[in-house]
């Protein structure tokens, strides 16, 4: 239990900097003593409260431009996501949504100074993919990296980045616990468990919170980039 505390506070502090990567961190850690079938299950218990919140203090930067299509999208493609977690073997899926999300990270990396703008031609349709990928991984795992890849490009800054990643999270969270619950994923002890990890989760949010609030534009940008390619990197190595 102390592991499993230690590897909760650790994402969400990790989350409350740049406003993902909890899960990846939080799964990282558990996955050496838990199966994904028990991690991901009880994350959606600790994941949603903490994206309410994130949503709630970013609300003046929410654009439903933004977030509300790439729920939408995300969102229909967490059940065949739920479905494979439940009856395959998601490595080789984690290895090649790790290169995936590596790629788009180090993309992100070299383009950082650029100014966001909404994606044309290829690239669009590259978006809505990427949107339609992260909806099956979050249900398989959780895991929202490609979406935060995805939005970073069409987001002006870190606040709004995390606004809206917020926003589609929260309502996708929604979702997830339901789906979770009806197909059995969810059990009453998954449950109890979420809630027992409940005040490590909000010690590493709330933390992490302060120390974004001390860090510049630049350097919160920075982070959100490094927590992609590591994000990249653990799906890769932990996969091998």
């Amino acid at each position: 239990m102390i592991i499993w505390q230690i590897a909760v506070f650790a994402g969400y502090f990790v989350k409350g900097i740049a406003g993902f990567g909890n899960s990846l961190i939080h799964a990282g850690i558990m996955a050496f003593f838990k199966d994904n079938a028990v991690i991901t299950p009880v994350d959606s218990m600790l994941t949603l409260p903490a994206n309410v919140t994130m949503t709630w203090k970013h609300r003046q930067w929410l654009d439903k431009k933004i977030w509300l299509p790439a729920a939408l999208i995300s969102g229909l493609f967490l059940v065949p996501g739920a479905l494979l977690l439940r009856n395959m073997d998601g490595r080789a899926v984690k290895l090649i949504f790790g290169f995936v999300v590596l790629a788009l990270s180090l993309d992100m990396l070299r383009s950082k100074d650029k100014a966001p703008a909404a994606p044309t031609g290829r690239a669009k349709v590259m978006h809505w993919i990427t949107i339609v990928l992260s909806g099956v991984l979050s249900g398989m795992f959780g895991v929202g990296a490609l979406m935060a890849a995805a939005l970073t490009k069409t987001t002006r800054d870190s606040k709004e980045l995390k606004a809206n990643l917020s926003a589609v999270y929260a309502s996708t969270d929604v979702l997830r616990v339901i789906i979770y619950a009806v197909t059995g994923l969810l059990t009453g002890p998954l449950a109890l468990q979420g809630l027992i990890l409940m005040p490590s989760m909000l010690l590493g949010l709330f933390l992490g919170i302060r120390c974004a609030g001390k860090l510049s534009e630049r350097s919160v940008r920075m982070c959100i980039i490094l927590v992609l390619v590591g994000s990249g990197l653990t799906l890769i190595l932990n996969n091998l």
